[in-house]
């Protein structure tokens, strides 16, 4: 397999939840409690001997896209095991306002941990030190010799980011991605990154946070961090600290500058602060308080600056690079395992030579000959699926299961009634039809076929959006080619059939 020179090291835990929370029934998202989704378990995607799948199908099916399209030389995966790490021991609290997680995610970490093993692609663990942990140890030993990447939706990655280690941050929708390429003006086509994720190398991260990587932890250490239970100073909130922070650097420097001043200096900082940070409403009462009972001021900043940092210095053992090499992975092992799981749907053509790239205008042809157009409707009619998609006054895009594509333009002897008649042959002869339109196929011909927009909604009804863009990315975990009419034609009539089948 013909790679590209890089480590991608992916959070497992990250990825599998996402993927979990992504593929649930509606009644279990709109729960208000757990007795409640409870009920709804026998909904959740599962294999005919009632495992819980539908995290797992959705963490396979974007590690092979991964491995399919932008073909890491090196992968590996770390996974939390327990929130009973090392940050307990410092702080009990720690990460202590999470609810149980669900049972049939529960089930499913180690079901996925157990076929990445199967598929002989390196796993890091362990009960002391959570992945990021594993995933920042792993960057600091091989980011001199290779460019790494790191895969998650954790916003505390931020900080291991350096101008070789790159983060792919994960976003639940496309169009939040489509945001970022567009607020910094980078066009999406020229760079290698997953469907849903915008790489974030120091200059941005700096731009889209307001400070540089290597003060995240120190951020933290100030405005805390909910969702782990982070306390940080009380009284201090977001836009102040990113202030300081971008002042200061870490909460060490800041406690230096404050500490220790009498009233004449404090009254002096404050000012500064004022007409130099635009911090109108002084925080350093807060940050200089103290308690016997309470955690506050210095002593909860630097509890929460340690809490927040992300180790890099985990013994690794001899690992090497060839320990992560993608060439490992066990293609028996991969056909196994989605035969077990009974994921028929999922392909694994990422052990496939890289195939060379073709504009998408060159996979169809354009068909103005009405005796062209007789041959080729007749050879049509003998497929079982087909994709299309019509405009009344430019004509009808017909695309095959195996990508062959066919434009045929309204034009001379090729009328819109003959190719309407063309398709209601193709309806009557029983070929099952898939279009991103099918309220204006109906009116171009009045036949009917698979809405892949109805179908991209039921599958998930909270999204903003259905356009052909956003599917196609979804549920093909690809990148959307734009252009002129036809070619969107195209992808169109080709971009849905997997939700049916």
């Amino acid at each position: 397999m013909d790679r590209n020179d890089f480590l991608l090291l992916i959070d497992g835990s990250s990825l599998l939840t996402t993927q979990f929370f992504g593929n649930l029934p509606r009644e279990i998202l709109f729960a208000k409690t757990p007795e409640e989704k409870e009920k709804y378990y026998h909904k959740i995607m599962m294999t005919t001997g009632g495992v819980y799948t539908n995290a797992v199908f959705g963490f396979l099916r974007t590690l092979f896209a991964i491995l399919k399209d932008q073909r890491p030389a090196y992968i590996a995966v770390a996974w939390d095991l327990t929130r009973d790490t090392f940050r307990r021991k410092l702080y009990p609290d720690y990460k202590g306002n999470r609810s149980e997680t669900m049972e049939p995610l529960s089930q499913q970490f180690d079901l996925c941990q157990k076929v990445l093993s199967r598929m002989n692609i390196r796993e890091f663990m362990s009960e002391e030190f959570e992945a990021d942990d594993w995933c920042g140890s792993v960057a600091a030993r091989f980011e001199p010799e290779i460019p790494v990447k790191i895969f998650t939706k954790d916003h505390d990655y931020l900080q291991l980011v350096t101008e070789r280690t790159h983060l792919w941050l994960m976003h639940t929708s496309q169009e939040k991605t489509d945001e970022m390429y567009k607020k910094y003006r980078i066009d999406h086509a020229s760079v290698n990154v997953p469907a849903r994720a915008f790489e974030l190398d120091p200059a941005l991260v700096e731009a889209e946070f307001g400070v540089k990587p290597e003060h995240v932890n120190s951020l933290k250490g100030l405005q805390g961090d909910s969702s782990d239970n982070i306390k940080g100073v009380p009284g201090v909130g977001p836009a102040t600290a990113v202030r300081l922070i971008q002042r200061y650097g870490t909460i060490d420097q800041l406690y230096r500058a404050i500490k220790g001043l009498d009233k004449a200096g404090q009254e002096a900082l404050k000012k500064e602060w004022k007409e130099e940070l635009g911090i109108t409403r002084s925080p350093l009462n807060f940050l200089l308080k103290e308690s016997e009972t309470e955690l506050v001021g210095e002593k909860s900043a630097r509890l929460s600056e340690l809490l927040a940092s992300i180790r890099t210095d985990i013994d690794l053992k001899g690992l090497t690079l060839q320990d992560m090499s993608s060439e490992r992975i066990s293609e028996e092992g991969v056909k196994e395992v989605l035969k077990e799981l009974e994921f028929s749907s999922i392909s694994a053509d990422f052990f496939d030579e890289k195939p060379e790239k073709k504009d998408i205008t060159e996979q169809f042809r354009t068909v103005s000959d009405f005796a062209d157009f007789v041959n080729i409707s007749e050879t049509l009619l003998k497929e079982e699926k087909l994709g299309i998609s019509c405009t009344p006054g430019k004509g009808l895009s017909v695309v095959t299961e195996r990508g062959d594509g066919f434009t045929f333009e309204e034009a001379s002897f090729i009328t819109r009634e003959e190719l309407a008649s063309f398709v209601r042959r193709l309806e009557a002869n029983g070929t099952v039809l898939y279009t991103a339109d099918g309220k204006g196929l109906f009116k171009y011909c009045g036949c009917t076929a698979h809405d892949t927009v109805i179908a991209a909604y039921l599958l998930n009804p909270l999204k903003s959006d259905y356009n052909e863009k956003s599917i196609e990315s979804e549920y093909l975990m690809s990148q959307f080619i734009p252009g002129r009419f036809w070619r969107k034609s195209f992808v169109k009539a080709r971009c849905f059939p997997c939700i049916w089948t």
